[in-house]
């Protein structure tokens, strides 16, 4: 990627952080939109996220750039799921999930605590472990939730998936690709080891720690742009259809301008973009 597409992609950045994310500002929303503060909170971490993989890339440490974006492809499904909360039982799911989280934690504990893993000093400091797990699992009742092991699946990307056409697509076409560097699949092992040679006796190999992957390094930036700026899009027209009052006249004038700068640098056909979002 030339530098001066990547001086202009960091310009639209902070220029989304000054008009979008209002960094240092007050921003005041109607209370029949009590997802917004998390959506812009899950969109501020996005973009620190970005800037991060544009080091990354600018190092030609693709992999590593990968998963980052998994990260941040998790955090533009959570936004859509949220900006398409019609009856308030999404923020309430995703707000919940620190207790949920927290529940199979102390689970977990339990079954190690049981099959003898724990050191004796360790496990002391479980001593009321009973008692949490019910005060816990009292928390999340009160809150209309179940306690039972089953209903604690967290909010993962392929949970949330589930939930639209739309995260689905999303799902579909950039979770497999990422995932198998995350997870360290066996696929994607072999870049680390050169020079394999096997006969009856040994094998005999070396490793390396440099992958210089310019293919995997263009992969992961051109997907975190195409995601970070989805969520934009859907921030924005969300904004607009709900009439919250965000910006003044020279404001609009100048997120219109920003808008159209996202689709020229990310090569978007206009008319498609506007017969989508207007």
């Amino acid at each position: 990627m030339q530098e001066n597409r990547l001086d202009d992609i960091n310009l639209i950045i902070k220029k989304i952080t000054t008009l979008l994310l209002r960094e240092g500002v007050v921003i005041r929303a109607p209370k029949e939109y009590p997802y917004l503060p998390h959506v812009m909170a899950l969109f501020a971490k996005q973009t620190n996220l970005l800037e991060s993989i544009i080091l990354l890339y600018q190092e030609n440490l693709g992999e590593e750039a990968v998963i980052l974006f998994r990260s941040l492809l998790n955090n533009c499904m959570l936004i859509h799921y949220l900006l398409d909360d019609k009856d308030g039982k999404k923020l309430k799911e995703f707000t919940v999930q620190p207790l949920k989280n927290h529940l199979n934690f102390l689970l977990n504990i339990k079954r190690s605590l049981k099959k003898g893993w724990f050191p004796e000093e360790r496990a002391k400091e479980y001593r009321n472990l009973n008692k949490m797990i019910k005060d816990v699992g009292k928390e999340l009742e009160d809150k209309g939730f179940s306690a039972k092991p089953e209903a604690l699946r967290p909010l993962s990307i392929s949970t949330l998936s589930k939930t639209s056409r739309q995260l689905s697509l999303m799902y579909q076409t950039y979770y497999m690709e990422s995932s198998k560097y995350e997870h360290s699949d066996y696929s994607v092992l072999g870049n680390y080891i050169h020079e394999y040679e096997k006969s009856d006796k040994e094998i005999r190999f070396s490793v390396t720690t440099y992958l210089a992957d310019e293919k995997l390094n263009d992969f992961s930036l051109n997907t975190s742009l195409s995601v970070y700026f989805k969520s934009f899009f859907a921030i924005i027209t969300h904004l607009i259809n709900c009439e919250v009052d965000l910006w003044n006249e020279q404001e609009k004038l100048n997120v219109q301008q920003l808008t159209l700068d996202i689709v020229a640098i990310q090569g978007i056909d206009l008319e498609k973009f506007i017969a989508k979002y207007q």
